[in-house]
């Protein structure tokens, strides 16, 4: 199984898991939506924990905001991807990392347990 492939099935198997629906890939990205912040960034803290198994190092990025169905298509979540990207670079190393407010919102999560940007 190629690298790429294998990423994939971990990020698919985590959103399985935490309940997200992926929405499109942009190559080794995935945008993806989920009834809840909390399982948004769970998902994320799994699949980066997951990646040095693969000897991988990544970036998650939540991006809370608000999106309506369309037919087939999710309005709104351009917008949130264009966030959510310029959430993601900004680590080298793996990371999760995203708003102060959304990691605040898991429970058990501060600003210590999650590496939030203030």
């Amino acid at each position: 199984m190629d690298l790429l492939a294998a990423h994939n099935d971990v990020v698919r198997e985590r959103l399985t898991r935490f309940g997200g629906r992926e929405l499109a890939t942009t190559g080794d990205g995935f945008l993806c939506l989920f009834d809840a912040v909390e399982a948004a960034v769970r998902v994320g803290l799994a699949i980066v924990a997951a990646m040095p198994a693969l000897d991988l190092r990544l970036r998650a990025g939540v991006h809370t905001g608000e999106v309506e169905q369309e037919g087939a298509m999710y309005v709104g979540w351009r917008s949130t991807s264009d966030r959510a990207s310029s959430i993601s670079p900004a680590r080298a190393k793996s990371s999760y990392r995203g708003p102060r407010r959304t990691c605040l919102r898991v429970p058990g999560s501060t600003s210590s347990t999650a590496d939030c940007m203030s």
